[in-house]
């Protein structure tokens, strides 16, 4: 008997499964929470549009460069590993934050890593079909109006650029599941990943099966919703 997923969805009382004479307990105080990989994600797409505007309308300026470099670093070098070097460095040399607390210095480092990634990407999706607009004939044609650079890249790329970053955060937010079950581990988070991890090595499947299943509705809720976004953005594109 599977799992029921509101019991994953709302852990606000302790219960115990029971799979193959192994449990899995949740205490109470400490229930697993599924919405860690949400804050990160929303900090990604606030500060991706206004990085990525600047970007474009100053290409190889500091804005462009820093974006391009903080692109490349994400890319090439693991999430896991740079939180086990930044725990060491800020929490056990410099002592400037609380590994493994329950309060907002226990949570920056998770959020910062995971929202690094995806704000790298969005930026530099956002910034890239914002100069494809720049490079069109009737963007020429705003200039020589006498409209600004700034104003002509919202008035005319704006839409263009946000139907593409909506597309690349639906993959984003795919890549995060993922990350944040890793993190969660590393940093010791009370979330729904660190409980699968658990959870397999008890062999406890009725928690398996509902993990499954709570990914593949978010996973389908999120693209459904990305779907309608771009359908609003763009009804013949979409």
């Amino acid at each position: 008997m599977s799992l029921p997923i509101r019991q994953i969805l709302d852990l606000r009382t302790p219960y115990r499964l029971i799979s193959c004479h192994r449990t899995s307990t949740i205490v109470p105080g400490k229930e697993p929470r599924h919405d860690q990989a949400c804050r990160p994600l929303a900090l990604a797409r606030l500060l991706a549009m206004p990085l990525g505007f600047f970007a474009a309308l100053r290409p190889s300026g500091l804005i462009d460069r820093a974006t391009r470099g903080l692109a490349v670093f994400v890319q090439a070098v693991p999430s896991i590993w740079l939180g086990l070097i930044l725990l060491y460095v800020l929490g056990v040399q410099l002592r400037w934050i609380r590994p493994f607390s329950r309060d907002w210095t226990g949570l920056v480092l998770p959020i910062a890593l995971i929202a690094f990634h995806s704000l790298a990407v969005l930026t530099r999706v956002y910034r890239r079909d914002l100069l494809e607009v720049a490079r069109q004939p009737f963007f020429r044609t705003a200039l020589a109006k006498g409209i600004g650079r700034a104003d002509a890249l919202w008035r005319h790329g704006h839409r263009h650029a946000l139907y593409a970053m909506v597309s690349a955060f639906r993959a984003e937010a795919s890549w995060a599941v993922g990350s944040t079950a890793a993190l969660e581990v590393l940093f010791g988070l009370t979330g729904i990943g660190q409980f699968l991890v658990e959870s397999i090595a008890a062999r406890d499947y009725p928690v398996l099966q509902a993990y499954v299943m709570v990914v593949a509705l978010w996973l389908l809720v999120l693209n459904a919703g990305g779907a309608l976004c771009l359908a609003w953005l763009g009804p013949r594109r979409a």
